[in-house]
């Protein structure tokens, strides 16, 4: 059995870069198409991610470092420290050769943003942002015949203390980003379910296979997004503006104006979306979120490519066979004759 890291769960206080309101980017996506607009709230004071409790007792119980109900309202958590070193170099060579034959598939074929114009085996997210998924069993070598679900994944705790006891995995994968690769848009990763308030039904797991300093784009999130996201709840969102590279840009200081409108109360309502918040990431740390919440790579602007593990889960319910992939929609293999 693996051991796991020395984890220490951190806010974003520390080293913060605070950024303006006005976002630059969505999930299948890069640069801001023409024509797109963004409606850019004025600069405030970023308020930090707050600390966990019971962050130094990972080691022994990484659950009991989650409190459900401040994930429940925040949305996001970042695990510093997470992964060993032995276990990280394991999973980044395994993913790094997936990828290696993956573009090597490619070659010379081109291929456009955003699911829908990938492949089964890969997708560019953004120009210069590639997505290689894999199935749990890809992940044998690492955990064997339980994949992603075996005891000693280091963050199998937390993504059960954030979904219940019965989380499941659905997907995995690497992706990289190239020098030079701009910012994606803000975006979800999949919509909510149903008009009324409920708790997360899937959430991400980030992990960082290398350093990714903030000239790297570390994935920039806004906490507490996840609330207000809810299309089917609020008619003006529309769910693929939400999810994909559109010429509506839906941004955090979007979701801030509109939660300032529909409550009188401004001070309670701006509590709701705080200002986007980003943090460099050190090889092993996890970055872990609801899958409703708005976020987005930010640019490269590095000479190293940066390069982040993704595991995803969901909560079982009702007719789970009825909700719509939003992750991967491609029609067609890199290895088809």
């Amino acid at each position: 059995m693996r051991r796991r890291g020395t984890g220490i769960a951190a806010s974003f206080s520390s080293s913060m870069r605070r950024l303006n309101t006005g976002g630059a980017d969505t999930r299948d996506t890069g640069m801001q198409p023409p024509g797109s607009r963004t409606v850019v709230a004025p600069e405030k004071p970023c308020i930090p991610w707050r600390d966990l409790d019971s962050l130094r007792t990972m080691t022994e119980s990484p659950s009991a470092a989650l409190c459900p109900q401040r994930f429940a309202a925040e949305g996001v958590v970042l695990a510093r420290g997470l992964v060993d070193s032995s276990l990280l170099q394991e999973i980044g060579e395994l993913m790094r050769a997936r990828a290696a034959r993956v573009m090597g598939a490619l070659g010379t074929r081109s291929i456009g943003i955003g699911s829908r114009a990938g492949y089964h085996e890969l997708v560019q997210r953004s120009p210069g942002r590639f997505d290689v998924p894999m199935s749990e069993m890809d992940l044998a070598p690492l955990w064997g015949s339980q994949g992603s679900l075996a005891p000693e994944v280091p963050w199998l705790g937390l993504v059960r203390a954030a979904l219940g006891p019965d989380a499941l995995p659905t997907f995995c994968g690497v992706v990289f980003s190239r020098p030079g690769s701009p910012a994606q848009q803000w975006h979800i990763d999949s919509p909510h379910e149903a008009a009324e308030a409920r708790p997360a039904h899937a959430v991400n797991v980030l992990l960082a296979l290398a350093d990714v300093p903030l000239a790297a784009g570390p994935t920039e999130v806004a906490r507490g997004t996840h609330l207000l996201t809810n299309h089917l709840a609020r008619p003006w969102l529309n769910r693929d503006d939400l999810l994909y590279q559109t010429a509506t840009e839906i941004t955090p200081a979007v979701l801030r104006r509109t939660a300032l409108a529909e409550v009188a109360d401004e001070e309670h309502s701006d509590k709701g979306v705080e200002c986007p918040e980003v943090q460099p990431m050190a090889a092993g740390d996890c970055l872990i979120f609801d899958d409703r919440i708005l976020h987005r790579g930010l640019a490269n602007t590095s000479e190293r490519e940066r390069w982040l593990a993704y595991f995803s889960y969901v909560r079982p319910r009702p007719d789970m066979e009825r909700v719509a992939d939003t992750h991967f929609e491609a029609s067609r293999s890199l290895f088809d004759l």
